[in-house]
């Protein structure tokens, strides 16, 4: 069977202010409809759909989103990491660096994105890795996707991209979904991320069972030079407990906290310290 090509939609101006928006695990746009709602009026907005694939690499992930901006003619752009989103936004800084003329990216939004992901890769104590089984982990993907979907489906003016979003969730989403997952834990970031110096902010649900907050906040602030600020989204809604990692799905709410980075911080926020190099002697997990 024929491997699905990489897709992207690209709604406005290139030429103007852009956002490029990196999917999380589920791997398309189906979910962003309300947020893209408030986004147009006032930026391009780049969107990807990733292939159903079980052989890509993260490597192959980078670099076919900063070829596919290259042939679109987007040369610039915040990019929004959502989820595993924000992996493939590392990675794509990094191969943005040796080829800085097909892409300039302006700053990094991390949606319920990571640089080291404390609950899949575990923690590490007395020598022992202590960390939950990947049948375990993908239970609770699957419990998010539901709750998430719970609440999408309340907004009549997603509805529609929802069913496609329901449409797409074969076996072969699975295994990709699967493959996602295992590239997650098998690759490492922060190398890349402590030397990122362009603007870098991280956006949270309040209670984001997917990712821990605090963890990845605390990394950012403490050793990535382009650390920026924070922001804690709220969800006051108790019947969609356990969705606030999809942060996106609060659209307007989401946007003017954006809006207002984008606007505020258009250069990189000088730190008060020093910050601390990056441990030299962290292990970093092979390729794969």
């Amino acid at each position: 069977m024929q491997e699905e090509p990489l897709l992207i939609r690209i709604h406005g101006d290139p030429s103007g202010p852009t956002l490029v928006y990196l999917p999380g695990i589920h791997g398309d746009w189906s979910m962003v409809g309300d947020f893209r709602r408030h986004v147009l009026p006032h930026y391009c907005f780049v969107e990807f759909t990733y292939p159903r694939t079980k052989t890509w690499t993260l490597q192959q992930y980078g670099q076919e989103v900063l070829d596919m901006l290259e042939k679109n003619k987007i040369t610039h752009g915040w990019i929004i990491g959502e989820s595993f989103g924000s992996q493939v936004c590392w990675k794509l800084l990094e191969l943005q660096r040796a080829h800085p003329e097909k892409f300039t990216p302006e700053g990094v939004i991390l949606s319920g994105g990571f640089v080291y992901h404390l609950s899949l890769k575990g923690i590490t104590l007395f020598g022992k890795n202590f960390r939950l089984p990947p049948g375990k982990q993908f239970s609770l993907l699957r419990f998010f996707g539901r709750r998430i979907l719970n609440r999408c489906l309340k907004d009549p003016l997603v509805r529609e991209e929802i069913m496609e979003f329901k449409e797409r969730r074969s076996q072969l989403d699975r295994d990709a979904v699967w493959h996602r997952l295992e590239l997650t834990i098998e690759n490492d970031m922060r190398p890349i991320a402590a030397t990122t110096e362009i603007p870098v902010f991280c956006l949270s649900g309040l209670i984001d069972l997917a990712v821990i907050f605090p963890h990845t906040l605390y990394w950012l602030w403490r050793y990535c030079p382009g650390y920026s600020g924070a922001h804690l989204l709220i969800n006051w809604d108790l019947s969609t407990f356990g969705s606030d990692h999809h942060v996106l799905g609060h659209g307007k709410r989401t946007f003017r906290v954006i809006d207002r980075w984008i606007h505020r911080y258009s250069v990189p926020k000088l730190h008060r310290y020093s910050v601390p190099k990056y441990p030299a002697n962290t292990p970093v997990l092979p390729q794969k």
